[in-house]
């Protein structure tokens, strides 16, 4: 068997990590890549259907994983499906239809609504609906939680403390183009205080598997202050995903989801992620997301002993109910280093130095590249994920941030308290 993994961040190098373990770096391509991957990269446009066609028929590919949310959203599930040289290929993520979970968040608050799944209190405004979101401010309290309706690469979610800066905010979005066609229309929901966890499921349709679970610390400062980002580090297991709270989010939340989408006549099949926070042992839906996260992926896919591509495979030949997952014991703590003024504008181009032969944790790259004189460079926000494992989380974290040590680039920012909230 061949695979193709899509995408370029670390979500996608731990999935192709997986894969090579399996199938052979041999079998094993990604597009297009980064600094991490290059000698498995395949050059090529994610928006360009008829390449990736090429690709796959040109390299003969049997599975192919698409990681992030944008080619689900615009089709690239109903592009196979409908192709007569490509719809016997096992392809993981969702269909269009079902992809707007996540494509548009107004739809997807509609839907938890419709479905009695427990969510924040929200109100729905387009551009041309400024006076009535101003208006439905008034009838919250602070702190406000307003959403990019539309795909924002993990930075449509502004929290404001008082009601002017919320304001000001809605007006950047409407008519400053702060988040281009994504900020026209917004989410305003109500702050629901507590703790975040991420939870995974695959499904093929019918039945369904928990993954494990992780948490992510979505915050660019330690004790999670300032603005928020794709993702400044995740560890898995939480410690405290116990029966009670485990039942309430596969009755309130899993299981009306995918009763929801069997009524909307929404065939599902492949990764769905459930961004919940959790208020006095009681879990409340935040988002979804139509793929695995980035950087939960990190932690969670070196816990899953059983074949990941076995795993695949039974999603598109809807046999899950036959499929046992097999995870380990070990906790794993994903440390995020990031680019000198990232979330914002931040640097590229810096030489990266990594002392390979003394680092223990598993690496995985997001914002790399190899320049021209063939160095290891940055290229993007969120440059690398250092993941340390032991025993418990503290064992985790000590091998994460001790490797770090051992890592430079010009710039390098990282939160030094990802996973201790979890310490017992």
């Amino acid at each position: 068997m061949k695979a193709l993994v899509l995408g370029s961040g670390g979500r996608e190098h731990a999935i192709l990590s997986k894969l090579q373990n399996e199938l052979g770096q041999n079998n094993t391509f990604i597009m297009p890549g980064n600094g991490g991957t290059k000698p498995f990269s395949i050059n090529g446009d994610l928006k360009n259907f008829e390449h990736i066609k090429k690709i796959v028929l040109d390299n003969k590919i049997n599975l192919v994983i698409c990681g992030p949310e944008q080619p689900l959203a615009d089709g690239i599930a109903d592009f196979f499906d409908s192709d007569i040289q490509l719809n016997k290929i096992f392809f993981v993520g969702p269909i269009q239809r079902a992809a707007r979970l996540e494509s548009c968040k107004s739809f997807a608050k509609q839907f938890m609504q419709k479905y009695h799944i427990p969510t924040a209190n929200f109100a729905s405004f387009n551009y041309n609906q400024y006076e009535d979101a101003i208006d439905f401010l008034s009838t919250i309290s602070s702190p406000f939680v307003i959403k990019a309706s539309g795909l924002a690469a993990g930075k449509g979610v502004i929290i404001e403390n008082n009601i002017n800066d919320a304001k000001q905010t809605i007006e950047k979005l409407f008519f400053k183009n702060y988040l281009g066609e994504a900020g026209k229309e917004i989410v305003i929901e109500e702050f629901i205080n507590g703790i975040e966890m991420s939870v995974f499921i695959v499904t093929d349709g019918d039945n369904y598997i928990l993954l494990p679970e992780a948490k992510d610390y979505k915050k660019i400062g330690e004790g999670d202050t300032g603005a928020n980002t794709g993702g400044m580090g995740a560890a898995s297991p939480t410690g405290f995903f116990n029966g009670n709270l485990k039942n309430k989010i596969i009755n309130n939340i899993i299981e009306p989801t995918l009763i929801g989408l069997k009524d909307s006549n929404i065939e599902y099949k492949g990764f769905l992620f459930f961004g919940l926070m959790i208020n006095a042992d009681d879990p409340y839906l935040l988002e979804y997301n139509v793929r695995l996260g980035d950087p939960e992926t990190q932690v969670v896919m070196p816990k899953i002993k059983s074949s990941f591509s076995d795993l695949c495979i039974s999603i598109n030949e809807k046999k899950l109910n036959n499929y046992k997952i097999l995870t380990d014991d070990l906790h794993y703590c994903c440390i995020t280093l990031a680019a000198k003024g990232y979330p914002f504008d931040y640097e590229k181009n810096k030489l990266i130095f990594l002392d390979k032969e003394n680092i223990n944790s598993i690496i995985f790259h997001g914002g790399t590249k190899i320049n021209e004189q063939g160095q290891l460079v940055t290229s993007g926000g969120r440059v690398l994920y250092v993941v340390g494992y032991g025993d418990t989380i503290d064992s985790a974290r000590d091998m994460a941030y001790k490797d770090i040590e051992r890592i430079d680039f010009d710039g390098i920012y990282y939160r030094r308290d990802i996973g201790i909230d979890l310490l017992k």
